[in-house]
């Protein structure tokens, strides 16, 4: 009885790992992490980003910015005495540590590279220290900062950032996060951890069933960090709640 071996059918924002594939009377099928065959001619391949964050240590660390446009220009000279000599454009989401150091000069503003070099403080996203340090930032204790206005996070070990990176949280920005598909926002610690997790939702018009979802970390309710390997939209909030890296 073919119908005995059908398990059921997938919702429009559904995806899997596949550990591997092969064919059967002409059709080609994907078996999953959970041992289910999926037809792959209802299924495309998912491309994986090539963006990734910034690891700090004594030679790159915070400040940093991200550029977001393509193109941005980067100078060496000194804009103050209205020379400068471009050098190359930036690649898009590209990340730079910043000496701190800024100043507006032909028309713009600029600040300074670690390199020496310049770019225009057009469309960066600034990542910088906090100003005051909670009391939980003691050397040996790992904690992680996620801003939601600029869209990024960052790893320290008690006041030493250790990574830096753009993530995406709820797409719903600063709304009510019971009401909305806001990030939950406050202090937290993490209470659970999965190397792969399933995660999916049953919300009328906002169905998803998303398998193997890599490195779960919840850290309050159904809010967790995790790996997002099905969409490239990183510095934009864009998530049901979680944040996305």
């Amino acid at each position: 009885d073919k119908g005995a071996l059908l398990l059921g059918a997938t919702v429009a924002k559904s995806a899997f790992s596949l550990l591997g594939l092969f064919e059967d009377d002409g059709r080609a099928f994907g078996l999953t992490a959970d041992l289910a065959l999926v037809p792959l001619g209802r299924l495309r391949p998912i491309e994986a980003s090539r963006f990734h964050g910034l690891a700090l240590d004594e030679k790159q660390s915070l400040p940093v910015v991200f550029s977001m446009r393509s193109g941005t220009g980067i100078y060496s000279g000194d804009p103050s005495q209205g020379k400068l000599t471009f050098q190359r454009q930036a690649a898009y989401r590209e990340v730079f540590s910043v000496t701190g150091r800024e100043v507006t000069a032909l028309g713009s503003r600029w600040v300074e590279l670690q390199s020496g070099e310049w770019m225009r403080d057009e469309k960066l996203i600034h990542v910088q220290a906090p100003e005051h340090w909670p009391s939980w930032a003691v050397a040996g204790r790992t904690w992680i900062d996620v801003a939601i206005g600029t869209q990024t996070l960052v790893a320290y070990d008690g006041t030493k950032p250790m990574y830096v990176t753009l993530v995406s949280t709820g797409a719903a920005g600063l709304e009510d996060p019971h009401t909305t598909t806001a990030t939950k926002r406050g202090t937290f610690q993490i209470h659970a951890k999965h190397v792969t997790a399933t995660m999916d939702g049953s919300e009328p018009g906002h169905e998803f069933d998303l398998r193997d979802v890599p490195w779960v970390q919840y850290f309050t309710e159904g809010y967790a960090l995790h790996a997002a390997y099905w969409h490239d939209d990183f510095a934009h909030p864009r998530s049901h709640g979680c944040v996305n890296l």
